[in-house]
């Protein structure tokens, strides 16, 4: 689902806050608010510790 300006602004207040709902999200396993922190953009990547580089929304939320 696609954010609103509003949204993505609040998200993104400070890279400080991105980060503190960064960890909430996986406290509380709340897979929607987690994948809301990613930049709306195909070309996403993400690597974890000792893995692969993993492009793309979908990859990343089935990471």
């Amino acid at each position: 689902m696609p954010r609103s300006t509003a949204q993505t602004a609040a998200l993104l207040a400070s890279p400080d806050d991105t980060e503190a709902q960064f960890y909430e999200a996986l406290q509380h396993a709340d897979l929607d608010h987690l994948m809301a922190l990613w930049a709306d953009d195909e070309e996403v990547a993400c690597v974890h510790p000792g893995g692969p580089r993993i492009v793309g929304l979908p990859a990343i939320r089935a990471a």
